[in-house]
C-alpha cells in the first residue's frame, strides 16, 4: 500500500516535470528561426540544436554500453 502511494507520487510529480520540459521545448520550437537578425528566434534555434545534440550524446553513450 505504501509502495503504491510512493509510486503514485513519483509518477505524478515526474509527469509535471516532463510536461514543463516539453512545454519549454515546444515554445523554443514555435519561436525558432534561422534568421540571425531575429535574436529571440535565433536563440531558440540554437537552444533546440544544443538540446538535440545533448540528447544524441546521451543516446550514444547508452547504446555503447
Amino acid at each position: 500500500m505504501i509502495l503504491g502511494l510512493v509510486l503514485w507520487h513519483i509518477i505524478w510529480d515526474g509527469g509535471e516535470i516532463l510536461a514543463g520540459i516539453f512545454a519549454l521545448v515546444t515554445n523554443w520550437f514555435d519561436r525558432s528561426t534561422i534568421d540571425p537578425h531575429d535574436l529571440k528566434g535565433f536563440t531558440s534555434f540554437v537552444r533546440l540544436s544544443l538540446t538535440a545534440a545533448f540528447i544524441a550524446l546521451i543516446l550514444s553513450f547508452i547504446r555503447n554500453k
